[in-house]
């Protein structure tokens, strides 16, 4: 603290790194469904793995890497390229 205080060290709040701190992305797609009950535990159950197996066959891969547009871009090229290279 007190080389901080002196001047010595950076402090946070100098340096813009409070704003880095929080700087990861979330994937969190909103989907509405609705579904009646059968009243058939089995079967709503049935249903259940159903939609959500739907569900998860439709949605992209999220990003875990937060690529840009350009980055993602770059990549598919690079597979597609090795692929047609086979």
């Amino acid at each position: 603290m007190e080389a901080m205080n002196s001047g010595r060290v950076p402090s946070l709040g100098d340096t813009g790194l409070r704003g880095r701190a929080g700087s990861s992305s979330t994937y969190a797609p909103v989907l509405h469904i609705s579904v009646a009950g059968s009243g058939d535990p089995n079967k709503d159950r049935a249903l259940a793995r159903l939609v959500a197996k739907e569900v998860q066959g439709s949605l992209p891969a999220p990003d875990a890497f937060g690529r840009s547009d350009n980055q993602k871009n770059r990549k598919r090229s690079t597979q597609l390229n090795r692929a047609t290279d086979r």
